[in-house]
């Protein structure tokens, strides 16, 4: 069975299999096989769920093929992001040196933002806090829905501050814009901005792709 999804023929394919039976040496084969039939190591799109099983995957695949693992595009769907706007982010308004910010570091600007735009809105107990309200703007963004929806169906005791929220969401926005930031949120929005508005950027990489294999598909 493992044979059988190493070898398959190129096209859609879920592997469905127990813990522990194999299903990540079997990728990593899977990526030595493509390459045995003259696919080249950047035509292979790798995404796993941690950047870690990622290097151990690439790590494996450079022991049977002796290709490093480099060459490959591999890692989390947050890395691949980061990549592709690294490489193109001038064309949605990022530049290349842009930062990274961790949890904490988004959580204190949109804080800033917040003490703003409202001073007395953290002084009030009705109102959700600023680490509630970085959770229903991610939340959106996540889940690609408006804010006022969200904030209608999962926090229906917080709709009528929706226009300060959707304040702060907008003024949190442009301020990572104006100071080249980005959050891990930004790292899949963006790139996903990036293929949906530049047909050149999307087309460039639906040609070098020919094989994407997801590792932990369940996960993501």
């Amino acid at each position: 069975e493992q044979k059988a999804v190493v070898a398959a023929p190129r096209g859609p394919l879920l592997v469905l299999a127990g813990a522990g039976s194999g299903k990540t040496r079997t990728l990593t084969y899977r990526v030595a096989w493509l390459l045995s039939q003259g696919i080249l190591p950047w035509e292979i799109l790798l995404l796993t769920f941690t950047n870690k099983a990622a290097t151990e995957m690439l790590g494996r695949v450079q022991e049977l093929t002796g290709v490093p693992g480099y060459k490959f595009w591999g890692g989390t769907f947050h890395h691949i992001g980061q990549k592709l706007l690294r490489i193109h982010g001038e064309l949605i308004g990022l530049q290349k040196n842009y930062t990274i910010l961790d949890q904490g570091d988004s959580e204190s600007l949109l804080s800033t933002v917040i003490q703003e735009k409202e001073p007395k809105w953290t002084k009030s107990k009705d109102r959700p806090k600023p680490k509630l309200v970085g959770e229903m703007i991610s939340f959106a963004r996540n889940t690609r829905q408006e804010l006022k929806e969200v904030i209608r169906q999962k926090y229906p005791s917080y709709k009528e501050f929706f226009s300060e929220l959707e304040g702060f969401a907008q003024g949190y926005r442009e301020r990572k814009l104006q100071q080249q930031v980005v959050d891990y949120d930004d790292l899949l929005e963006h790139a996903l901005q990036l293929l949906a508005t530049q047909a050149d950027v999307c087309a460039k990489y639906q040609s070098q792709f020919k094989h994407i294999l997801v590792d932990e598909y369940q996960d993501t």
